[in-house]
């Protein structure tokens, strides 16, 4: 099953699809305002800010996790495999 994530008009991201290849940015929602742009990979996405912040979700492997790389990144966000 794939999974997909959109923009939609208020800057707010909507996902929807297999959770474990992000399909399910629930635990990031909050943080998933002013979005100008999304990237993905083949289990995961990670959404730039109008702030220049990065916020990603999905399989920690496959780049849901970006800790490792908090200091190349503005105000990351990242949310966890639970």
């Amino acid at each position: 099953m794939g999974r997909i994530a959109a923009i939609l008009s208020d800057g707010s991201v909507v996902t929807w699809g297999d959770a474990k290849q992000g399909g399910d940015c629930s635990c990031v929602e909050s943080q998933l305002r002013n979005v100008q742009e999304i990237q993905a990979t083949g289990c995961a996405f990670a959404a730039i800010l109008e702030d220049g912040s990065v916020v990603t979700w999905g399989h920690p492997e496959h780049g849901g996790d970006s800790s490792h790389v908090t200091d190349q990144l503005d105000n990351q966000m990242l949310c966890p495999m639970t």
